[in-house]
């Protein structure tokens, strides 16, 4: 079995019949593709080379370790594409949305614009704190160590707050969404909002950058 191509397993479903494999089928299925059959691919072998034997004897404790390294190595990447197509679909979904808004009645552009953010919040909270922990790290590199505690108060947790947020954190998402709404709203003016400016918007890349607010006085200054 293989996940988006990248975290593998296999299974033993019996014991006790003693064959010999003489083929092997495998069935890649696309999670990215439209719809069935294209979704779909199937390789018929007539070996199976790929086929491992269960083992007779105890596993060596360094092969363990390593095995476990590979492994979580593998279900590492695996959330990463599956974050990365939740992204895809995402985008293409709020792009369209957006577009047929904008296109029944212009003047309801930036309303438009508030509803995704409020749709995607979450992303913006987690590009947020991404870039915090990523400029907490260069902050530490550099020596600059007695900074860090201003970047923890920008993104603290109140467990007695209705959002579960500090008043800090409310205010650095605030400022966070308005610097991505802006952005969005110019994009889409200036006809350079495509799905992949959208996509790369909500993610941890450019639209990291503009949730910290660089091009936000407020809290690149804070």
């Amino acid at each position: 079995m293989s996940l988006f191509s990248t975290f593998h397993a296999a299974m033993v479903f019996a014991r006790g019949i003693q064959v010999s494999a003489s083929r092997e089928v495998s069935v890649d299925i696309d999670p990215l593709a439209a719809g069935h059959p294209a979704d779909r691919r199937t390789v018929v072998r007539e070996s199976a080379a790929s086929r491992r034997e269960v083992p007779t004897a105890q596993t060596d404790a360094e092969e363990i370790r390593q095995a476990r390294t590979v492994t979580e190595n593998e279900i590492f990447l695996l959330l990463e594409r599956i974050q990365e197509h939740a992204l895809t679909r995402t985008a293409q979904v709020e792009h369209a949305r957006l577009t047929d808004a904008a296109a029944a009645d212009p003047a309801k552009l930036a309303g438009a614009v508030s509803e995704l953010v409020d749709r995607q919040i979450q992303r913006v909270w987690n590009m947020l704190t991404f870039g915090i922990d990523g400029l907490k790290a260069q902050q530490q590199q550099q020596g600059l160590r007695g900074t860090t505690g201003l970047f923890d108060q920008l993104v603290a947790r109140d467990k007695s707050s209705p959002s579960g947020l500090s008043q800090g954190a409310e205010a650095s998402l605030q400022i966070a969404r308005h610097a991505l709404e802006g952005q969005l709203i110019a994009d889409f003016t200036s006809g350079q909002l495509d799905e992949a400016r959208l996509q790369a918007l909500l993610g941890r890349g450019v639209g990291g950058a503009w949730c910290l607010g660089l091009s936000s006085p407020p809290l690149s200054q804070s």
